[in-house]
């Protein structure tokens, strides 16, 4: 694997639509972000959802430019400290204070 390798988080808006591709700092990060968010599902209990996971949300190469990618990257460290849901009423944040999030 080369140092110019660039990677993402893809994911697909519906089961048979092409995955959207979002730049991830490195291939590590990319790895965390698909985790964290299969975690997410968990917690949930979103059981169809993660029955399909595998299928939806996922680790790919980076398919554009390096520009784009720097221009577009979003998965960093920093994101990892960064709430999941947002909490609009008082219900939401109690559910999602149970997902230690």
């Amino acid at each position: 694997m080369s140092e110019s390798t660039l990677w993402a988080v893809a994911m697909r808006p519906e089961g048979y639509s092409p995955f959207k591709q979002t730049p991830a700092a490195s291939k590590e990060i990319a790895e965390r972000a698909v985790e964290r968010y299969r975690k997410m599902h968990e917690k949930e209990g979103n059981n169809f959802f993660l029955e399909i996971f595998d299928d939806v949300i996922k680790v790919q190469k980076w398919h554009g430019s390096r520009k784009d990618h720097i221009k577009n990257l979003f998965y960093v460290e920093s994101w990892f400290s960064e709430p999941m849901y947002q909490c609009f009423d008082l219900k939401t944040a109690e559910r999602v204070f149970k997902f230690d999030e």
